[in-house]
């Protein structure tokens, strides 16, 4: 277990892993020259599913790189109906999201539960 080993939690602080997990906190709203929307959208999911395990150990970092604040601002997307993004749900992390932003929404609110359970 991650939370067991001090040294573990160095070596992600060390290598940024939490900034390059919250880079796919943003708004999925046009496909990039990297990735198309529904691999984009898988990234998205996978990254905001590995931050609620891992930003509870990596608490300065997560406030460093502003991750409330990142989040906030993906759940004001997630419940804006402006038809721009329509989810894939083509994965085990979209199940419930084809044709909305559930998923996403789904996945901002787990991370900031627990955030909220930090000790």
């Amino acid at each position: 277990s991650l939370s067991g080993d001090p040294a573990a939690v160095k070596v992600m602080s060390g290598q940024k892993v939490l900034r390059s997990l919250l880079a796919f906190v943003v708004q999925n709203d046009k496909a990039g020259e990297e990735w198309n929307l529904a691999q984009f959208e898988e990234l998205q999911l996978l990254a905001l599913s590995c931050l609620s395990a891992l930003a509870p150990l990596c608490l300065e970092d997560y406030m460093t790189c502003q991750g409330n604040t990142r989040i906030l601002l993906l759940i004001e997307w997630c419940i804006r109906d402006d038809g721009s993004f329509k989810g894939h749900g083509n994965s085990f992390h979209g199940d419930g999201g084809r044709g909305n932003r559930v998923s996403q929404l789904r996945y901002c609110l787990r991370l900031l539960l627990s955030m909220c359970s930090v000790r």
